[in-house]
């Protein structure tokens, strides 16, 4: 990797990266929580 600098087209391409990374951890925690929820009703039905 080269120097860090604001404004380049790689440094674009990062933050589009990092933010594509927090939405799919997102959507992950999101089925992980549903899958929890999921479970714990099959042990009460």
């Amino acid at each position: 990797m080269g120097p860090d600098v604001p404004g380049t087209a790689d440094d674009e391409n990062f933050h589009g990266k990092n933010l594509a990374m927090e939405m799919i951890r997102e959507e992950l925690t999101l089925a992980a929580t549903r899958l929890q929820d999921d479970n714990s009703l099959e042990t009460f039905r």
